[in-house]
């Protein structure tokens, strides 16, 4: 018996998956959820979400493995320091590492993009909807 897919688009759909897919995986915390990964990237494909690569060891969400995927779909990508501090942006190395792993390239890095455009990129349509 398959996985129920009406999750994934409902994420997709969510003001949640309109910047990132989180919480796949969360080092030393906790376990994986235990998701339909390529049903959440299809569902995400077809709205203006992006996922964050976050950068902090104790996070990296996405596994390496699944980015291959996400860029196939032509999902764009967000690499985040979720620094709560200066001191915090010095994990950004990890966050292009992972990156770089999966083989994403700069044009497929949202903010790579120079502010106006990244913010255009980001901006809700329409009362937080994606």
């Amino acid at each position: 018996m398959g996985r129920d897919r009406s999750g994934a688009r409902k994420l997709a759909d969510s003001h949640f998956a309109r910047y990132r897919i989180r919480h796949l995986v969360r080092l030393n915390h906790r376990d994986a959820i235990d998701c339909d990964v390529p049903a959440v990237l299809d569902a995400l494909a077809g709205s203006r979400g992006a996922i964050a690569l976050n950068s902090d060891p104790q996070r990296l969400d996405l596994p390496p493995e699944w980015i291959p995927a996400a860029r196939e779909r032509k999902i764009p990508f967000v690499i985040s320091v979720d620094a709560h501090s200066t001191r915090g942006l010095g994990v950004l190395r990890y966050g292009l590492l992972m990156a770089r792993r999966g083989g994403v390239l700069r044009t497929e890095v949202l903010n790579t993009e120079p502010a106006h455009r990244f913010a255009a990129l980001v901006r809700p349509t329409q009362a937080g909807c994606p």
